[in-house]
C-alpha cells in the first residue's frame, strides 16, 4: 500500500526542518595576551591568540588579527610564553608507562616515540589516551626489538611488529653485531608494510651500512670518529633523521659526583627520593666513575657530529633515551638536551624546532603535533619566560596543556 501524497507532506516537512537547524557549536578557549613561538623557525608573535575549538586549534595571530567569539571561554596568558608541545623522538615507556607517560606531560613532553621493548599490553595507553584517569603523553611504539641473524629472520621478525600493531621498527647495530644482510632485509620489508625503521648504532662504518640500506632515523650519535661528508650527503639524500640523545652519553657518568640537577627544584619536585639515594650508592659511583672519560669523550665527539649534520642540512631531532633505565629521567632530561644541543653550536631556535615541528615531522606525525598551527591538535607547552632568551626557561612551566584542556598534576 502506498502513501498518499498528503500523508507524506508533513514527513517532508519535519526532514527540511532538521536539516535547516544549524549543528550545535562547539564552545571555544581563547588563550589570550601571550607570545607564540609557533615551532616553524618564524619569529614569535607577541600579543598572540589561539582559539581552540573541539581540541584543535581553529586560528592563531595576533591580538589585533584575530576576532574572539564573544561566548569564548578567555585564558589571560599576559607575559607568558606559548610554544607547541615538546615531541621526544627517541625515549622509553615500556616500563611503569602511566607513570612515565604522566612524567613526561608534566614536564611539557607531550608526545614520546618509544623505542623498544613495548608489547601489546601498551596498545590501549596508545590508541585511548583521552579514556577516563589516562593524562599523559601521547605513545608511538616499537614494539620488541629483534636482534635476527639472517634475511628470513629479519622478514618474520618485522611480519610480527606490523602484525602487533607497532608504529616504528627498531634495531640494534653496533659494529656488526647484526649481519648486514638481515638488517637490509629488515629494513627493506618494514618500508613494504609502511613502517619506518630507527637504528641505534654507535660507530661511522655500521652508520653508513644502515644509510645505505635506506635506515629513516640514527636513534644515537656517532662517536668513534668524526662524520665524513660522504657520509652526511648520504644522510641528506635520504631525508634521515638524527636524534643524538647527547644526554644519554652523560648519564653514564654523571653520577660519578653528585649531579648539579640533583638540587633543581623542578627537577625535585617529580623524582623519588629513592632513586637519588641509589645513584649515589658508592657502588653506582664507582661504576659512573669507571666509565667517565669514555662517557665524557662521546659526548664531545656526539656534539661535535651533531653540529657538523646540522651544518650539512641534516634534520636533527630531540631525543634522549630517557625512561629506559634508572638515572635518564623522562621529561627532565629533555630540557637538559636542549641545552646541550646549543652547547654543541645549534642556534637557539634551531634547539626548539628539534623538539617541536622536525621531531614530529621526523616520526611521522607532522600533520597532527608539534606546530601551531590551524587543524592541529591544541597540545601546548606555557612558559614563565622567553626560552629564546635562555634556554633554561623551558624548565619554567606554568602550564600543559593537551586537546586544549589544562592538565592537572
Amino acid at each position: 500500500m502506498s502513501l498518499a501524497p498528503t500523508r507524506l507532506a508533513p514527513l517532508f516537512t519535519l526532514v527540511l526542518a532538521c536539516l535547516a537547524v544549524p549543528a550545535q557549536a562547539q564552545p571555544v578557549t581563547a588563550l589570550v595576551g601571550a607570545r607564540l613561538i609557533d615551532g616553524s623557525g618564524a619569529a614569535p608573535i607577541e600579543n598572540g591568540v589561539i582559539l581552540v575549538r573541539d581540541g584543535r586549534i581553529s586560528e592563531l595571530g595576533a591580538a589585533s588579527e584575530v576576532a574572539i567569539p564573544a561566548d569564548a571561554t578567555r585564558v589571560d596568558l599576559s607575559g607568558k610564553t606559548l610554544m607547541p608541545g615538546m615531541v621526544n623522538a627517541h625515549g622509553h615507556a615500556a616500563e611503569d608507562t602511566r607513570g612515565k607517560l604522566a612524567t613526561y606531560a608534566r614536564y611539557g613532553v607531550t608526545t614520546v616515540l618509544s623505542l623498544g621493548g613495548e608489547d601489546a599490553s601498551h596498545l590501549p595507553l596508545r590508541d585511548a589516551r583521552a579514556e577516563a584517569g589516562v593524562f599523559g603523553a601521547r605513545l608511538l611504539l616499537a614494539g620488541p626489538i629483534p636482534n635476527p641473524r639472517s634475511a628470513a629472520e629479519a622478514e618474520r621478525a618485522v611480519d610480527g611488529l606490523a602484525e602487533l600493531g607497532a608504529d616504528w621498527v627498531k634495531i640494534r647495530v653496533e659494529r656488526n653485531s647484526v649481519p648486514r644482510e638481515a638488517y637490509t632485509a629488515l629494513i627493506s620489508r618494514a618500508h613494504e608494510l609502511g613502517l619506518p625503521v630507527a637504528a641505534h648504532m654507535y660507530d661511522l662504518a655500521t652508520t653508513r651500512g644502515l644509510l645505505e640500506a635506506g635506515v629513516d632515523m640514527l636513534a644515537h650519535s656517532v662517536r668513534d670518529t668524526l662524520i665524513d661528508n660522504a657520509t652526511l650527503a648520504l644522510m641528506v639524500e635520504g631525508q634521515v633523521c638524527l636524534s643524538p640523545t647527547l644526554m644519554r652519553e652523560v648519564s653514564t657518568y654523571a653520577y660519578a659526583s653528585r649531579p648539579d640537577f640533583f638540587d633543581d627544584p623542578v627537577f625535585l619536585q617529580v623524582v623519588e627520593r629513592r632513586e637519588l639515594e641509589a645513584l649515589l650508592a658508592p657502588d653506582s659511583q664507582q661504576r659512573a666513575a669507571a666509565s667517565l672519560q669514555r662517557g665524557q669523550a662521546d659526548l664531545t665527539m656526539a656534539q661535535q657530529n651533531l653540529k657538523r649534520a646540522f651544518d650539512a642540512g641534516v634534520r636533527i631531532a630531540m631525543g634522549t633515551d630517557s625512561g629506559a633505565f634508572s638515572g635518564r629521567f623522562p621529561g627532565y632530561f629533555e630540557h637538559l638536551e636542549l641545552e646541550l644541543m646549543e652547547a654543541a653550536g645549534l642556534p637557539r631556535m634551531a634547539v626548539l624546532q628539534s623538539a617541536t615541528s622536525v621531531a614530529a615531522d621526523c616520526i611521522g606525525r607532522a600533520a597532527e603535533v608539534g606546530s601551531l598551527k590551524p587543524g592541529l591538535r591544541a597540545d601546548f607547552l606555557v612558559l614563565e619566560a622567553n626560552p629564546l632568551d635562555d634556554l633554561a626557561n623551558t624548565r619554567r612551566i606554568h602550564s600543559v596543556w593537551m586537546d586544549g584542556v589544562q592538565l592537572e598534576f
